[in-house]
């Protein structure tokens, strides 16, 4: 059985939804917004054995929950360290205690962006306090010498009418005839968020142990991308003008290409993820174009 910390997020929705359909859901948590289902779990606080559930039947931990705007991670720099630093080690080091395996959410922001399609070994320089701060469980739990897996991602997006990820509002805003702009030297691995889904399900059937680049092999930057939507889908409205990833005021940087390579998952567990072409399809049919 599966418990998935912080099911009430983007990823872990469809997880919980996923896992729920095949009887293998245990339990899922939230923290703002109540859900129901759903127990209240505190990443500043974690105590796991608050959790109603049967301990013994659970097996694996997937650990969506965090603080996870890195602007608000770089302003809220104490906050967000006791979230994402103190409070996941405190509760990695319950779920080692109980003999549960942590599936643990990374990020590509672990690296600088100067290269892209970075591999699982190539040396982590964050550029961000999000960056650093996924970085510094990285390395707790590859020094852990327990069984864990880290499931480092992209960007994730998805192809239902109204989500408010980046492809659907994209299409949207062209559609309503507005302006995009779209930064030219931002790389990175944009990934159907159903392909994580099935990722972790292979990952726990096949019981992986380590780290993996989960994600597309297809890197793109958000213009290139942007373009290839209005044109595959033939939209005539609105317009995309090329910009830099500096012209936005952040108040923490942001690497150029992050993209990451998943040769390695792939080549263990034989996955395909979805094209980009076959997510455009998708996206043909779902907007009536």
């Amino acid at each position: 059985m599966i418990i998935v910390i912080g099911g009430s997020s983007y990823i872990g929705s469809h997880l919980c939804s996923h896992f729920k359909s095949k009887n293998q859901l245990s339990t899922a948590t939230y923290y703002k917004t109540p859900v129901k289902g759903m127990q209240f779990f505190d990443l500043k606080q974690p105590d796991i054995k608050y959790l109603d559930l049967d301990f013994d039947e659970v097996k694996y931990a997937v650990i969506c929950s965090a603080m996870s705007k890195v602007d608000e991670c770089r302003k809220k720099k104490d906050l967000s360290e006791s979230i994402n630093v103190v409070g996941m080690k405190s509760l990695i080091n319950q779920l080692f205690s109980m003999n549960i395996k942590p599936i643990f959410f990374s990020s590509d922001q672990v690296f600088d962006g100067k290269k892209g399609t970075y591999v699982e070994e190539d040396i982590k320089k964050p550029v961000n306090v999000y960056g650093m701060q996924k970085k510094t469980i990285e390395d707790f739990l590859l020094h852990s010498d327990k069984p864990f897996m880290i499931s480092r991602i992209s960007k994730i997006f998805g192809l239902k009418k109204g989500d408010s990820t980046l492809l659907t509002s994209w299409v949207e805003d062209l559609l309503d005839d507005k302006v995009l702009h779209c930064a030219v030297d931002q790389v990175l691995s944009f990934t159907w968020v159903f392909d994580i889904v099935r990722s972790i399900e292979i990952s726990i059937q096949k019981d992986l142990n380590g780290c993996y680049n989960i994600c597309n092999p297809e890197p793109l930057s958000r213009f290139d991308l942007a373009r290839l939507i209005q044109s595959e889908l033939n939209i005539k409205t609105g317009k995309i003008l090329p910009c830099s990833i500096n012209d936005f005021s952040f108040a923490d940087p942001r690497g150029f290409n992050t993209s990451l390579d998943p040769s390695k998952f792939i080549s263990e567990t034989g996955f395909s993820f979805t094209s980009m072409d076959e997510c455009l399809n998708e996206l043909k049919k779902v907007y009536d174009l």
